[in-house]
């Protein structure tokens, strides 16, 4: 029989992307990751309501641009 495991030191190399979690209106999530500083490109999208997947403005590929507004203290896209 052999046994094969994975060497520990391969494990530890593995570099894992900075993503960003920003929450949809229905519940559901869209990964971002960044581009620089007020631009991100979404790279996936987790989501139970089906017209998430169906919008353009989540769609995987596509790059958003973040604005801060100081009126209200909020981020939107």
């Amino acid at each position: 029989m052999i046994l094969y495991d994975p060497d520990p030191t391969q494990l530890l190399s593995q570099e894992t992307p900075d993503y960003i979690s920003i929450k949809l209106p229905s519940g559901g999530f869209i990964l971002a990751s960044p581009l620089s500083n007020y631009e991100m490109e979404i790279v996936s999208i987790n989501s139970t309501d089906p017209q998430d997947f169906l919008n353009i403005e989540y769609q995987p590929g596509r790059t958003i641009r973040l604005e801060y507004s100081l009126a209200n203290g909020k981020t939107a896209f």
